[in-house]
């Protein structure tokens, strides 16, 4: 892949993951839990789901959707190899 294909691929990703960010910090839970910073969820700035996805343009399926994938493509990049892994005895068991 060209260079400027991995940095259209990073630029995406990074912006996926500026809106995963926006919508924890800024997003009313059902019935008016706000997000992760409970300082930030209790503030006026909390907005409900329909005026989040107004804003951004993307709906609360998709953010989701890139939340998981970003979160299992952060864990991925930091596991050891598979030869790094320790290997377990089937007798160590018994």
């Amino acid at each position: 892949m060209s260079c400027n294909g991995e940095r259209e691929i990073d630029a995406k990703l990074d912006d996926q993951q500026a809106a995963v960010n926006w919508w924890r910090a800024s997003v009313q839970r059902k019935g008016g839990a706000g997000g992760v910073h409970s300082d930030v969820a209790e503030s006026a700035t909390s907005l409900t789901v329909a005026q989040a996805e107004r804003i951004l343009k993307y709906d609360q399926q998709t953010i989701s959707k890139w939340n998981l994938k970003l979160a299992r493509r952060y864990f991925e990049s930091r596991r050891p190899p598979h030869s790094a892994r320790p290997r377990l005895s089937r007798n160590a068991a018994r």
